[in-house]
Formats: C-alpha cells, sequence, structure tokens
C-alpha cells in the first residue's frame, strides 16, 4: 500500500472518442496525480500520428462521476448505465476549438483512483454555515 510520501503510478487506456454518430476511434490516454497536487488529475491523450493535448480535470468531479452523472463548465461525466450492463464511463470535454465525447472502461479509473485516495485522503471540508 502506498504511503502518504509515494504517488500513484500513472494510468494508461485506450479510449474511444466519436468522430461521427456511429464511428470511434482509439486514442491513448495517460492519466496521472501528484500528491502535491491534490486536487487534479492531468490527462494527456495521444493519437497514432503524434497529436496529443493534456487536460486537468478535478479529482473530486471524477470520483462523483463515477457514480452519477456531474459536471462543471468545461467537463461532464455520467457513469455505466447499470441497467444495461455498462462497463463504460463517458466523459464530454468542451473547449475553445470543439468538444469531444469520450468513453472510457470504468474498471481500471475507478481502481486508480481508489490508489490516489490511499496516497492523498479526501479532506472534510468546512461546515457548512447553520441556517437560523
Amino acid at each position: 500500500m502506498p504511503s502518504e510520501e509515494q504517488d500513484c503510478a500513472d494510468l494508461s487506456l485506450t479510449i474511444w472518442p466519436y468522430v461521427s454518430l456511429h464511428e470511434t476511434l482509439p486514442v491513448r490516454a495517460r492519466f496521472s496525480y501528484d500528491r502535491t497536487q491534490p486536487l487534479k488529475v492531468r490527462v494527456e491523450f495521444s493519437n497514432d500520428i503524434g497529436g496529443a493535448v493534456t487536460w486537468v480535470l478535478s479529482r473530486d468531479l471524477l470520483m462523483a462521476g463515477l457514480h452519477r452523472p456531474t459536471g462543471d463548465r468545461d467537463v461532464w461525466i455520467w457513469p455505466p448505465c447499470q441497467r444495461q450492463g455498462g462497463d463504460s464511463l463517458w466523459l464530454l470535454l468542451q473547449g475553445d476549438t470543439g468538444a469531444a465525447l469520450l468513453e472510457c472502461r470504468i474498471a481500471p479509473l475507478r481502481a486508480w483512483l481508489a490508489e490516489t485516495l490511499r496516497s492523498v485522503p479526501f479532506r472534510p471540508s468546512a461546515p457548512l454555515p447553520q441556517a437560523r
């Protein structure tokens, strides 16, 4: 089990961006986590012809997206539909030049995020003020 002094190993996954309604192309995604920046997850997307782009995502948002649809401005996440037996997480990334709908297997991402929590657990946020 990693100690608080250790960072998590990177996670490499093949993900599937939808380039049209019925067409996907495989892209490599490398998720990395640095315990000195515990709120952030870096994801580098790369393809076979050398193109790459990096996004910085909220770890909390990724964790929430494992269980329920969630989003924040440019990033939206949906978990698998359990009734349909799904095993894919869906990410919608929106930037100034366009948007990408991505599908990835949830099991390896869930396990990797659990490792980040062993490295740096969630810190309780300040309590909300009580209504009077």
